[in-house]
């Protein structure tokens, strides 16, 4: 990336992702309604959802090419690769910089929001490429994310039941997450992310978590 060209590029990147969050939203009110019109009453938060259902919510709606796009975003930056982490959340050469990053990390809430097996591969995604965006560590990175709020998104996944989800899958996606924190938590020497981040998780459901994993992991 060595031209003002590339401004097009990041804004298309950010075009998808606003289109994927919509995508999402639109996802969530299509399955209310048909839960309204199909089974006669409202979604309850956490419940199993009807199979029906759920058939015509993926022949609408397939979150497979959001994923690819975000396992793209997640290659430009493996290996821990500053610059180019950089300048995913900043374009100095462009004549407009367009925030990648954040943008990204505010996919989280709306994806945890509708959360279903129509979505959970996309969540586990978006994870994995929030995490490579910090690791190495990559501060601007870090404080971008933290400051999109990532923890509030995040507390929905511990505190909230997802009946509709594989437990497994679930499982290994509360692995991610706990990665995902720790990743921008590393290599801090001052209190301010840090503390950024502890105020807005829920700590209690966080270890919550930890307690079940260990007695999961004791249990053989």
């Amino acid at each position: 990336f060595i031209s003002v060209s590339t401004e097009k590029f990041f804004e298309h990147v950010r075009s998808l992702v606003q289109s994927y969050k919509a995508q999402v939203t639109d996802k969530q009110k299509v399955l209310k309604t048909l839960y309204v019109k199909t089974i006669g009453r409202e979604v309850e938060v956490g419940e199993k959802l009807d199979d029906g259902v759920m058939q015509q919510v993926l022949q609408q709606y397939d979150f497979d090419n959001a994923a690819i796009f975000l396992r793209f975003l997640q290659l430009l930056c493996e290996g821990h690769f500053t610059p180019m982490q950089d300048y995913c959340r900043v374009q100095h050469d462009n004549v407009q910089s367009i925030d990648v990053v954040s943008e990204t990390a505010g996919m989280l809430r709306y994806v945890f929001k509708s959360l279903d097996r129509s979505t959970i591969a996309l969540a586990s995604q978006l994870i994995d490429t929030l995490t490579d965006f910090v690791q190495g560590p990559c501060p601007g990175n870090q404080a971008a994310i933290v400051s999109a709020n990532v923890g509030s998104a995040i507390n929905q996944l511990f505190e909230r039941q997802f009946g509709d989800c594989d437990s497994e899958e679930l499982w290994d996606m509360k692995g991610r997450a706990v990665t995902l924190l720790v990743s921008l938590l590393e290599g801090h020497f001052n209190q301010h992310i840090p503390g950024i981040l502890l105020t807005s998780l829920n700590l209690g459901a966080l270890g919550q978590h930890m307690d079940e994993s260990l007695a999961a992991w004791q249990g053989g």
